[in-house]
């Protein structure tokens, strides 16, 4: 199978659409209240730090991505251990994503809408997807990018009339510790998860592109966030933002410009949709190239759609009501995914530096018995 490229902008499309997948729409951060967009600006700076160790582990072995690197570390027991780690990581967001569409859906949209078909869709349209290849999805991302970031900008601007500033005020009110559990919560969802493209970013032009796509992609993606959540704040005050499931969906229906622009909530259903598929297209990217590598598969197109009915499986057993949903990924996401996305990189990266220096230390006695 010859290798799969695509170039940092697509990369950074990429990313942007992962971030503002369901951070748009759900309250996440709510710990923080009126000083939410502090928070954000916390986590983004901390999801900017750790894409710096992300990118760090990928250039100490040019070529290679998160599964060939925990295989040549750990070697092909322990290695494949790890792997299953993160394919399961990988897999399980991706059911999560699946319930976040049948959530709302249900919820805002078509309350009676039957399970199997709400399902169908989105899994249909992912396996298509992969079938097709990271190329292909990349340049849709790049594709499409703008044009979200231009709906965005632009239900902001329309908000504006409905905002209060004084749904901000007072800064720090409670003080930094709902700040930082905040922040806490924004960086387990999106900015840490950014950990399932250390899968496909060896499929960059140049692998000095890894860090300038992680870094791009997290600042835009999180500035999109910031702007989102923000208004959402000031158009609704911080008692209806947590009460609501989806308040930028609740927000965006304000709007109201004479008789000829009203119901632009449709932007908040398409900003969803677009970066839900977007991020369940990469989620199980990563899922099915680990599973491959696991079963030494040389194509991991081979194996999309029996991951895909997997999924589909999967979400239909443990669908979650949208009460029980926003409990997990609001309360016990970010205890969860700590090990997947901090601690373990850690680790790996630690490893990974003592490995290449030993390697490069070898590297001069061995050339100098060559030369004896």
């Amino acid at each position: 199978m010859e290798k799969e490229i695509i170039t940092s902008k697509q990369a950074v499309a990429m990313l942007i659409l992962f971030i503002t997948n369901g951070t748009l729409i759900f309250p996440s951060g709510v710990e923080a209240q009126k000083d939410i967009w502090i928070a954000i600006i916390v986590s983004i700076l901390f999801g900017m730090l750790v894409s710096l160790m992300y990118s760090k582990l990928l250039t100490l072995f040019p070529g290679e991505d998160l599964y060939d690197i925990l295989i040549t570390l750990f070697g092909g027991f322990f290695g494949r251990i790890f792997c299953i780690i993160y394919i399961w990581f990988s897999f399980n967001i991706s059911v999560l994503i699946i319930e976040d569409f049948f959530s709302f859906i249900t919820t805002v949209t078509l309350p009676e809408m039957n399970i199997f078909i709400i399902l169908i869709f989105p899994t249909a349209l992912c396996a298509y997807a992969l079938k097709n290849g990271i190329e292909v999805i990349g340049r849709f991302a790049e594709l499409i990018v703008s044009s979200l970031i231009v709906l965005i900008i632009m239900a902001f601007m329309l908000l504006t009339p409905q905002m209060d500033g004084r749904n901000l005020m007072p800064v720090l009110e409670k003080g930094v510790t709902p700040i930082l559990s905040g922040a806490f919560s924004l960086f387990s969802f999106p900015f840490g998860e950014t950990i399932v493209f250390t899968a496909l970013f060896s499929s960059l032009e140049s692998t000095k592109d890894i860090k300038k796509s992680y870094l791009w992609g997290i600042l835009i993606g999180g500035s999109l966030v910031l702007i989102a959540k923000t208004s959402d704040i000031l158009t609704l005050g911080v008692e209806r933002f947590s009460q609501y499931y989806f308040p930028s969906y609740a927000s965006v229906s304000r709007v109201r410009v004479g008789e000829f622009i009203q119901r632009i909530e449709i932007i908040a259903g398409l900003t969803f949709a677009i970066g839900g598929l977007m991020k369940l297209c990469i989620c199980m990217f990563t899922a099915v190239k680990g599973t491959a590598k696991l079963l030494n598969i040389k194509d991991y197109r081979f194996l999309v759609v029996p991951m895909c009915l997997l999924l589909m499986d999967c979400s239909f057993i443990f669908n979650k009501n949208i009460i029980e949903l926003t409990n997990w990924t609001g309360t016990l996401w970010r205890y969860y995914s700590l090990p997947f996305e901090l601690i373990l990189p850690l680790f790996i990266l630690f490893y990974a530096l003592i490995a290449v220096k030993k390697k490069r230390k070898k590297k001069p006695s061995s050339s100098k018995k060559e030369q004896k």
